[in-house]
């Protein structure tokens, strides 16, 4: 469990270091670090946190997983939905310049993507 873990999380600073890299030497603001690595946070920690309820309710039958995933899947989009509205209304910061909900998306898919990724190629085949 904590491989996949770790795995979701490497993946997860290495897209967004990618990810902002880029972005700044297309041209984006002053605050595109910031805005990107706080996005990348407010997906990562419920996506963190539902990997590992996830294996926690699978260990012991796997018909419990789909279960945990789709749970966990409302609770991420809770979590990323509330944060991008909430913290341009409450935070000066993110009225600032335009670019916090790009951020979120891209964000919130790439976790997606990683998550998907680290419960389907880290399950193991039962045993006969």
């Amino acid at each position: 469990m904590i491989r996949r873990v770790a795995l979701l999380i490497v993946g997860a600073v290495a897209f967004w270091g990618l990810a902002s890299q880029l972005a700044i030497w297309m041209g984006a603001g002053e605050f595109t670090r910031a805005y990107s690595a706080t996005a990348m946070l407010v997906c990562l920690v419920p996506a963190v946190a539902t990997l590992i309820l996830a294996e926690w309710v699978s260990a012991g039958k796997s018909e419990n997983l789909a279960l945990a995933s789709l749970g966990g899947g409302l609770f991420r989009m809770l979590v990323a939905g509330a944060a991008a509205i909430l913290l341009p209304v409450r935070v000066e910061f993110f009225r600032q310049q335009d670019g916090w909900l790009i951020w979120v998306v891209v964000c919130y898919l790439a976790v997606l993507a990683l998550e998907v990724g680290v419960i389907v190629t880290g399950r193991q085949k039962p045993t006969a």
